[in-house]
């Protein structure tokens, strides 16, 4: 069973955080209904979900995604960001 990761204020929907020996990026992901993966972006930013991940070498991206749901595809969308450090 998978769980919403405390990070930052709040939680993540989803956080892969890749073993140590691995060259993969961490993945933020926030998930959005009714709204755009923009805003799961910004929501991503402003309750800081990826602060307890900086101190880590690897890449660390922020992805919303997001549909609508009076669509009867169910497309969704997605915004991927990197984290930019500051060093």
């Amino acid at each position: 069973q998978l769980e919403e990761v405390g990070g930052g204020v709040g939680f993540a929907d989803m956080v892969f955080v890749p073993r140590k020996a691995s060259r993969r990026s961490l993945l933020v992901i926030e998930l959005k209904k009714d709204a755009s993966p923009e805003e799961a972006i910004a929501q991503i930013k402003a309750k800081k979900y990826f602060q307890p991940y900086l101190a880590r070498e690897e890449e660390i991206l922020l992805i919303g995604v997001a549909y609508d749901s009076a669509d009867p595809d169910k497309r969704h969308r997605c915004v991927i960001e990197e984290v930019e450090r500051i060093n």
